[in-house]
């Protein structure tokens, strides 16, 4: 438990879904790309990226409701 008797929060920045997709399409990219250049015997694929920049951003819009509850109660830690 945090400081409080609170549970840990996860970071927040203040990036919307928009911008957590990119960013991990970009860190996909960076994965599959070393994958293919160090030749690891694994397979890169768009997919992988559209995949992970799809789930992120989903993350981010379930995630939404939650740390508009938190703002209002006033609990929210980090930027945002």
């Amino acid at each position: 438990m945090g400081a409080g008797g609170r549970g840990r929060a996860p970071i927040r920045w203040p990036w919307g879904p928009a911008r957590v997709a990119a960013s991990a399409a970009a860190a996909a990219v960076g994965v599959e790309a070393l994958q293919y250049l160090l030749d690891l015997g694994r397979v890169s694929s768009v997919d992988d990226v559209t995949l992970n920049a799809l789930g992120a951003g989903l993350a981010a819009l379930a995630a939404r409701p939650w740390w508009r509850r938190r703002r209002a109660a006033g609990t929210a830690g980090g930027v945002g």
